[in-house]
């Protein structure tokens, strides 16, 4: 009982560095600039990373785990600059720090195979449909160059959190 008198009465300087923050624990409306959040995205990253992307398809005989051209990229190279750790880590960081997380898939320039799937990320974005063609489009600001894109929206990884 006498712990908390003192606690709240604020005359007593003894206990006054429990209730200011100080340095890298102040609070702040930017999560990027938290050391805490800081840890907590990069031990997610971490584990994530580490885990091996696999393709699964529902048909007739129920699931089952394909090992075709998309199942190589994924446990590959997403890209030419990435390996899947190096993926799945921003992509994992990216949905805690922002809530979501994006990849663009890029197709061969005959739209039969996909090429390479880069994540991003935006400053802004929007998911829409087009309501002379009933398509569903991804409108983004990349956060690499600023600049504004648009992409149908089948060809965006998306996960929300």
């Amino acid at each position: 009982m006498g712990l908390i008198k003192d606690l709240l009465n604020l005359r007593r300087y003894k206990y006054a560095p429990f209730l200011v923050f100080r340095g890298e624990y102040q609070a702040s409306s930017d999560l990027y600039s938290s050391d805490a959040i800081g840890a907590i995205a990069h031990c997610i990253g971490q584990n994530l990373g580490k885990l091996q992307p696999q393709v699964i398809r529902r048909d007739g005989s129920g699931l089952t785990v394909k090992d075709d051209y998309l199942a190589k990229i994924l446990s590959l190279r997403w890209s030419p600059e990435m390996t899947p750790f190096d993926a799945l880590y921003k992509m994992a960081s990216d949905v805690v720090y922002k809530s979501n997380a994006f990849a663009i898939i890029f197709y061969t320039p005959d739209f039969m195979r996909v090429q390479s799937i880069v994540p991003i990320t935006t400053r802004s974005f929007r998911i829409w449909e087009d309501e002379e063609s009933r398509q569903i489009f991804f409108k983004f600001v990349w956060d690499y160059d600023g600049k504004e894109y648009t992409v149908p929206y089948q060809s965006v990884i998306h996960i929300k959190a």
